[in-house]
């Protein structure tokens, strides 16, 4: 009976019988491993790729962080290896991301209805009309007439009987703009990268090479955005200690301001040119990036409302 151990490297490929050079195949590309294993040996491989991803991802973070620019343009020069995929970096990010954001908005907080009447006229309206009956009381959210141009008169008809719906349970609208927000956002990512391509055009990159600038960007600022809400969240947690609140609100306040400024500094280094030409071309994107954003937000909240 053979040896277990021989079984786990075979001299040949299992898929295609070419004889084994390396951990690869160089013909058909799968590995020279042997998934039939103990249960111990999975938990071992499990724990081992886990500890590599962890580590990749401080790896990561570090230079995304504090050093803008630096890893995008490390990982088109080559240098891919000890770095999470910006693909898979913004995808995790983007998850983590709006499930904050979904789960961090207070929904009691939030008063779509028309104020109260006083006790008068609601008095008034209890009145019996010239008809006879009692005048029923207004719906909540009722009273919002839609108008929108470019949509169907049913479109505008079905806006203003959802966000009635809306206005009695906002959680409604909350779940369905957050879910409908990663895959906007995900869609506005090759947008970016073609503006980036269009505006910086004499520099000779590829569009992914911009697209790589736009995933690392983008991982940051929801990274950032992550950080502002737990600080306001920590905020309005010690809100009774005198100093601790202001502290972090200023905080909060540095954090936003910071982000043009990473922008700015990860074109300068990205796209390597002088500083009034990345200033321009940073204002120059930054303009047509708003418009952009701003299409998307109306665009995702009037599809919330339609499918609320």
């Amino acid at each position: 009976m053979a040896d277990r151990d021989d079984m786990t490297q075979p001299s040949l490929c299992a898929n295609c019988d070419t004889p084994l050079q390396g951990d690869y195949c160089h013909r058909c590309g799968q590995d020279n491993k042997n998934y039939v294993r103990s249960a111990f040996g999975l938990i071992a491989e499990f724990l081992g790729e886990f500890t590599n991803w962890d580590n990749r991802l401080w790896r990561t973070l570090w230079p995304l962080w504090v050093r803008p620019g630096f890893l995008s343009l490390r990982y088109v020069q080559g240098h891919r290896a000890p770095y999470v995929p910006p693909l898979r970096l913004y995808i995790f990010t983007s998850i983590v991301a709006f499930l904050v954001f979904a789960q961090a908005i207070p929904v009691d907080s939030i008063n779509l209805n028309p104020p109260e009447e006083t006790a008068e006229s609601a008095a008034d309206d209890e009145s019996e009309p010239p008809g006879g009956g009692l005048v029923a009381p207004p719906i909540p959210g009722r009273d919002v007439h839609f108008e929108l141009p470019l949509v169907s008169e049913e479109t505008n008809r079905r806006l203003e009987y959802n966000f009635g719906r809306i206005a009695e349970n906002p959680q409604i609208g909350i779940n369905q703009f957050f879910s409908l927000a990663p895959q906007v956002m995900f869609l506005l990512l090759p947008l970016f990268a073609l503006v980036l391509k269009l505006i910086y055009w004499r520099r000779h990159h590829f569009y992914m090479e911009h697209l790589i600038l736009a995933l690392h960007t983008h991982s940051f600022v929801l990274q950032l955005a992550v950080v502002a809400v737990g600080l306001a969240m920590l905020e309005d947690a010690l809100a009774a200690w005198p100093v601790v609140p202001e502290a972090l609100s200023v905080l909060s306040s540095l954090l936003f301001w910071s982000v043009p400024f990473y922008l700015l500094l990860s074109h300068k280094i990205f796209y390597r040119q002088g500083w009034w030409k990345s200033v321009f071309k940073f204002l120059l994107t930054a303009s047509v990036y708003s418009l952009l954003l701003l299409t998307a937000f109306l665009f995702t909240t009037i599809q919330s409302i339609l499918r609320s």
